[in-house]
């Protein structure tokens, strides 16, 4: 038998009103050579939240002399004002965690999933283009053509979908949330590919990067000084 665990509708804003975040300090750590905890940082920028970097190389732990924090990166530590540290792992539990602590998750149960929908249609996508990226040769090649021509395409149609219900451009309509951050991430990793493939068939994606923008300059600023984004 399966507990389950009964959430009212009263109780939602409890669970995102960000109430326990006064007074952390966060410092986020990944490999320099990937893009991985890109989702992260867009958080942090957009919620105008300071945080500390540290980039490395992966074979380059000696020069810091500790052990690595985890097998996997990204790695988020986050010390209490009472001096207490906790590691958070895995990148996208890392992303709806801090997405949660600034209300960046919806305000409702309906809008947390529109969120995790969204967020289901980017990660299928970018699945896709790591295990293209992860071929060899020839294979590599015909996987790409596939994916460009034919799999992104049709990927890219749901997603335009989603975003074009009536609740308005943004993934829940109302503000800025992961679900619309993790969007233009997986865009970032298409434009990387090929820069075409985005510019005129999808006016939809580019009426919604522009509603983000205007919803945050933050995000704005960070991603016009950033550097690039190897994936």
């Amino acid at each position: 038998m399966h507990d389950v665990i009964m959430i009212r509708a009263s109780d939602w804003h409890q669970m995102t009103d960000g109430s326990d975040v006064t007074g952390l300090k966060y410092k986020l750590t990944d490999y320099a050579i990937c893009g991985q905890a890109e989702p992260v940082r867009m958080i942090f920028h957009t919620a105008g939240i300071d945080y500390e970097e540290q980039l490395i190389e992966k074979d380059n732990w000696c020069v810091i002399h500790q052990p690595p924090p985890a097998e996997r990166m990204p790695v988020l530590c986050v010390t209490k004002p009472n001096g207490d540290t906790v590691v958070y792992k895995e990148r996208m539990a890392i992303s709806r965690w801090l997405a949660m602590q600034y209300n960046l998750m919806g305000t409702s149960s309906s809008e947390y999933y529109l969120v995790e929908q969204m967020l289901s249609l980017c990660l299928d996508l970018e699945g896709q283009i790591r295990f293209v990226l992860g071929s060899d040769g020839e294979r590599q090649l015909d996987l790409m053509e596939k994916l460009l021509r034919k799999d992104t395409p049709k990927m890219l149609e749901i997603i335009c979908k989603a975003i074009s219900a009536p609740h308005g451009l943004l993934v829940t309509g109302n503000s800025v949330t992961l679900g619309d951050l993790f969007l233009l991430h997986t865009l970032d990793q298409l434009h990387c590919l090929d820069p075409s493939i985005l510019r005129s068939d999808y006016p939809i994606l580019t009426a919604h990067r522009n509603a983000v923008y205007d919803a945050c300059p933050r995000l704005v600023q960070y991603r016009e000084k950033r550097p690039l984004i190897v994936i």
